[in-house]
Order: C-alpha cells, then structure tokens, then sequence
C-alpha cells in the first residue's frame, strides 16, 4: 500500500510540473480470456516527439483484475510506465502499439484471510484508434500482461500471463 502511495505521488508530481496542454488521460475496458474476467485500467500520459505521422507517448497506467483458482481469490493491481507509439493513418484512424513495465500489488484471500506481495509486471498492448475529434479518441486493442510469482500464505505462488480484448478511450487536454 505505502509503494502506490508513493508511486502516485511521484507520478503527480512529475506530471504537474508540465503545461496542461501536454497532458492526456485515458481509460480501458477489457476482458482476459485465461483469468475469465474484466479488468479496467486508467492512464495519464504526455505527448513525446513527433515526426511526421508518428508520435512517441510516455504514461503511468494503473490496471485492476480480479481473478479465482481452487479456493484462492486473487486482485491484481499493477502501475507501469508505458512507452506508446501512434501511427496516424490519416486524420481519422491510426493504430497503436506499446510496452510498460512495473510493479503489481497481488492481493489474495482465502477463508476470510488476506495476504498480500508486489511484484514485478511487464505488458505490450496494439491496437487501432479512431479520432472523434482532435482531443477525443476511442479504439479497441490487445494487451498482453505477465506478472511474477509471488509469495501468499506460506506457498509461491504464479501469477502468471494473459492476453485481453479491450476498448480504450483518451481525451488531449
């Protein structure tokens, strides 16, 4: 819990030190077909260079996933730094690809007991955009995550990987 509070903070305080302009927020909404479950993620990022069609992106995303094995349940909760390219097609479409790298907070619970680890979390993300308008964007993509094992009541315990279907929506400030 101390680590998200001190992540957030960092992020905010690195984010609020640019023009407002420069700033973009995002939301998506998906499904993993192994863990059988939605997740919803939130991100804030910054526009890097461009050159010509192509921008480079920098963001902090956060993602929540809530999953069940046997008689474990288990929340996934990683931040990552992202790095985002966009093509942009023409003005209207583009497509999207990705990286990010991070730590997950995995919470567990099991006859009323919780327990909990972080660990380290890598995901790569494609997909295609339409612009609405020139600060508005929706898209449908692929995300695949994968997180290390951890450790949750006495046992190590595989967190593993996953591949999603997601829309995603961004708004330019």
């Amino acid at each position: 819990m101390k680590l998200n509070k001190i992540s957030a903070l960092l992020a905010f305080l690195s984010i609020s030190t640019l023009p407002a302009s420069a700033i973009y927020i995002g939301a998506s909404a998906g499904y993993f077909f192994d863990a059988d479950d939605e997740f919803f993620a939130v991100r804030i990022g910054v526009p890097g260079s461009e050159s010509g069609r192509f921008s480079h992106n920098f963001e902090l995303e956060a993602l929540t996933l809530s999953f069940s094995d046997a008689d474990l349940s288990k929340r996934l909760r990683p931040i990552t730094a992202n790095y985002r390219g966009v093509f942009n097609l023409n003005e209207s479409l583009g497509i999207y690809a990705g990286l990010g790298l991070g730590l997950a907070n995995v919470q567990a619970s099991r006859d009323g007991e919780r327990q909990s680890d972080v660990t380290f979390s890598g995901q790569a993300f494609a997909g295609a955009l339409f612009n609405v308008t020139s600060d508005i964007q929706v898209g449908a993509g692929l995300r695949y995550i994968n997180a290390d094992s951890v450790k949750l009541f006495g046992v190590d315990e595989r967190v593993g990987d996953d591949i999603a279907v997601e829309l995603t929506a961004g708004y330019r400030f």
